[in-house]
Order: C-alpha cells, then structure tokens, then sequence
C-alpha cells in the first residue's frame, strides 16, 4: 500500500484541488487560517458550528420539547445516533460522535423556533401546540411539589421527548455528514426576544486535519451557533458568490469520487489479473501432481505385477522338481537291483551274490512326505500367492491415500494462497479507504472555513446574516454527482 500514497498525493494534488507549480495543501490550509483570523474567525468554532449544523440536517439531533410535560424546559433530542445508515456509498459517511441527553436554558419561548438547519425541509421540532402550553405554564408555575416529583417529571420529559422527536411523521431522514461534534459537548439553546441561539460547550479540541495549527492545550470552549432564520438561509442560496463557491466545492466533490473510485478500479483490476494468474498456475500445478500421482500408482501395479509372476514361476519350478523327486524314487522302489555294468567274468559271479537291493523304512516314509508335499503344493501356493495380493493390495491403498492427502494438502495450500490474496486487496483496499477518509475530512475541514470567510464578509459587507450552505453528501445519491462505491457491500 505505500506504494499507492505518491499515486495518491499526486493525483489528488492535480486532480482533485488542481493546486499549480509549488503549492501544497498545507500551504493553502495555512492561507485559510490567515484569512479566517484576520476576520476575528476562529477555526475550533467554525468547525464545531459546522458540525452542528450538519448533525441536525442529517436528523440525528432535533430540538424538541415535551407536550405532555407541565414544565417548559425543552429538550435536545438524538434521532437513533447509533443506527447505521444503508446505502450503496462507502461506510465513510456514518456518523461516529455519541451525544448525552441534555437540557437546554430556560430563558422564554416564542411561538416557532426556526431550525438551525434552516436549509432542511423540515420544520422545527417544536410545534407551535407545545409552545404555547409551555408559556401557560411558566405563566402558572406549580408549587409545593417535592423535589422527588421534580426529578421525576424531568425523567418523563426527557423520556417523552425523545420518543416525540422519533416519532414525528415530518421529519426527512438523511444521511449523516461526516462532520461530528465532540463526544462530550453539552448544547443549550438561549432566547432573547425574538431571536435564539444554540451553545455549545466541550473540553474537547476537534484538531484539525492538517499541520497548520499546533495542538493546542484542552480548555473549555464556548461557540455560539445562530439559529438563522429562512431569509438569511435564502439569502445564501441567491447569493452568486456563495452559489459559486458551493459548485466549487462539489466540482471538488465529484472530482474526489472520480478518484477514489478510479483508483478502487485499478487496485481490483491488479487484484483480479493476480488472483487469475495464481488460479491458473494453481491448476497446472494440481494437474502435474495429479499425473504424478497416477504414474506412481501405475509403476506400484507394475512392480506388484513383476513380483507376482516371478514367484508363480518359482512355485512351479519347485512343483517340477518335487515331481522329479517323486519319480526318481519311484524308480528305485520298482527296481529290485541297480543296472549292471559289464564286468569280467571272474567277478560276475561275485555280484549276482550281492546285486538284491533293500528298501529301507525312511526311504518309504520320505517318499510317503514327498506324496503329501505334492497334492497340497497348489493350495499352498494359491494361499501364498492370496497374501501377496493382499500385500500388495494394502501397500496400493496407502500409496493411493497418502498421495491423495498430499493433493488434497496442495490444494488446500493453493486455496489458501488465495484466501492470503484477497485479504491482502481486502487490506489494501481498507487501507486506501483510510486514506481518503482522512483526505475527506481535510476537504471537508477546508469547506466549512472557506463557507465561513465568505460569510462572513458578506455579512460585514451587507449589515446582515447569512444561513449556512447545504451539506454536501458523498454517499447520496444526486443526478449530477457520482457516488461513492464501497467494495465491501453486497452485490
């Protein structure tokens, strides 16, 4: 994968932020940061403003209040934070900050609060029903309750007021924004008169996503975030220089995803060509093994073949020659005296006194043996040569199995080497992911200060607000834009 980062760097220099000659993304962070404090901007509060803005747009924070609740205290409301958005962009959009119940100041109410997220369809968490029952009862405040009582109906309230910010049938889901707030912020909304403002305070410094700004020591931040209202929200949708720069960025946008999916691409297109060229030397080499195997096995036959006949042909030798024994001694036993040689006459005489020949006892028993060797020579032969197929036969079956386990291993081997390559892509592709994701929360970063200088100075320039731009979206689906592809969701 590090081969992948100057591939990266350079494409996203070029084609992404189409940055000339020298300059660098640092560099320009650097030139925002100067320019956003030369206007009395600081970085912290506009993006924490930013994030607030774009957790309500997303639906994952509502301003509610209670109808049922005798106090007038409303409440901040998390519509499911924590369930996962489906779509088919990457899972780079879900928003990942947790955020407690809190209890916004009570300091007077008006009949409609505008949404901070003035952009959004949607109206306003609190009706106008609940407005004017929690004016009655600051109006006719109760005494004389027990503290329990208190804790008790705040409990409700919060209970209630969360199921009512679920439950309202007019609010629009959307996606959640890559933009979040800090684990620990606490919101608060204050009223003066006509108009209302959301605070915000954390311990927590959201860095930034660049080497611009040291780290900075943890303090406690207050940012107060206006709550604009429709005209002011209009007000920058007609703007040409805010609608300009609000098609710069999805220029941007579009860009990055042409990237990232580009490079997606590329990396599949290598994953594949190697995963083929793997599969194909996997199969020759299963195949060479497979024919070895069967050419062992053939020349075990062979040799067996070999043995068998070999020891056929020695049992027959000895059946010939025990049947020459027999004969032999059948021979003598038939023959009353030995062959006469011819002899003087002188000594005839003297041999006919001693030609009689005597059979003996042990010749007759040996003879008697060599008869039972005979007839029970080809059953004991047949026996033989049966223990020798069997051998054999059991020699073939261990041979056949354990070359068959060593193919079996080859191939679990092979799909193995397989497995280790698709999760090598598999980490690749998540490491590229990680790498975009931080690249898209730096674009992100840069958006919101770029949003928040031109605001500002149109707001200096013209004496009045201007509401915050539309949130851009990676991962919903626009008929100009393209999406995000996440290699790893279901087909």
């Amino acid at each position: 994968m590090a081969s992948w980062l100057p591939l990266i760097d350079a494409g996203y220099r070029t084609e992404v932020l189409w940055l000339d000659g020298d300059d660098t993304e640092d560099r320009l962070d650097e030139r925002l940061v100067a320019a956003a404090s030369e206007l009395g901007l600081r970085v912290p509060y506009i993006q924490i403003a930013a994030s607030l803005a774009a957790s309500i747009n997303a639906g994952c924070l509502d301003i509610v209040s209670s109808s049922s609740s005798l106090s007038s205290t409303p409440t901040l409301s998390l519509n499911n934070i924590n369930s996962p958005v489906r779509s088919s962009g990457a899972s780079v959009e879900l928003l990942a900050g947790s955020f407690s119940d809190t209890t916004l100041s009570d300091h007077g109410h008006s009949d409609s609060i505008p949404s901070i997220d003035s952009f959004s369809t949607c109206q306003t968490s609190i009706s106008s029903f609940d407005a004017r029952a929690s004016l009655h009862n600051e109006r006719h405040p109760r005494v004389g309750h027990s503290s329990q009582s208190s804790i008790a109906r705040s409990a409700e309230r919060k209970r209630t007021s969360f199921i009512n910010a679920i439950g309202k049938s007019f609010r629009r889901r959307r996606t959640p924004s890559g933009i979040t707030l800090p684990p620990d912020a606490q919101i608060s909304l204050r009223r003066e008169g006509v108009t209302s403002t959301v605070l915000v305070e954390t311990r927590s410094v959201m860095p930034a996503p660049t080497a611009v700004e040291p780290p900075a020591v943890e303090e406690k931040l207050h940012v107060e975030v206006p709550v604009f209202d429709e005209a002011a929200v209009q007000r920058s949708l007609e703007n040409e220089q805010l609608k300009d720069m609000l098609d710069k960025h999805k220029a941007q946008r579009s860009r990055f995803v042409h990237l990232q999916n580009g490079l997606l691409d590329t990396l599949k297109e290598k994953h594949l060509a190697i995963i083929a060229e793997r599969i194909t030397a996997n199969k020759q080499e299963e195949a060479e093994k497979q024919k070895q195997n069967s050419a062992h096995t053939a020349r075990m036959e062979e040799r067996h073949l070999v043995i068998e006949i070999d020891q056929i042909k020695e049992f027959d030798k000895a059946k010939r020659n025990l049947q020459t024994r027999i004969k032999h001694m059948e021979g003598y036993f038939q023959t009353s005296s030995p062959p006469q040689s011819p002899k003087l006459g002188s000594e005839l005489s003297l041999d006919l006194t001693r030609s009689a020949r005597t059979v003996t006892r042990r010749q007759k028993e040996q003879l008697a043996q060599e008869y039972l060797d005979r007839e029970s020579m080809d059953q004991l032969h047949e026996a033989r040569i049966k223990v020798l197929r069997e051998r054999q036969e059991r020699q073939l079956q261990e041979t056949s199995a354990r070359l068959e386990k060593e193919l079996e291993n080859l191939i679990a081997k092979n799909a193995d080497t397989i497995a280790d390559l698709e999760r090598d892509h598999q980490s690749e592709e998540q490491e590229l992911l990680q790498v975009f994701d931080t690249k898209k929360a730096r674009l992100r970063w840069r958006w919101n200060i770029e949003e928040a200088i031109l605001r500002k100075q149109l707001q200096d320039r013209d004496a009045k607000p201007y509401g915050p731009l539309p949130t851009i979206s990676f991962s919903s689906p626009s008929d100009d834009l393209p999406v995000l592809r996440n290699p790893f969701a279901n087909p």
